[in-house]
């Protein structure tokens, strides 16, 4: 499961662009990996240029990213977001 925000991050410093609005708070992208195991991972904008990443319901990571970055990415790497 660490390995799925790994590679997250990984793929979302590469796409990322920076955006000159920050995203406003609580907006959330939910994705789930294409397993096995399948990881669902939940991206919530904090409003200060920044998303908490929270995996199976635990929270992890905070990444200077918005959320569609992370959906963007996720999709990417074979997850279904919505």
């Amino acid at each position: 499961m660490r390995n799925f925000i790994a590679l997250t991050l990984f793929f979302s410093i590469f796409i990322s662009c920076s955006s000159l609005e920050e995203e406003p708070a609580g907006i959330c992208v939910t994705c789930i990996s294409s397993g096995p195991p399948e990881v669902t991972v939940v991206a919530c904008s904090n409003g200060d240029g920044t998303i908490t990443l929270t995996e199976n319901g635990i929270e992890g990571v905070t990444s200077e990213n918005d959320t569609e970055t992370f959906r963007i990415a996720q999709e990417a790497s074979g997850a279904s977001c919505n």
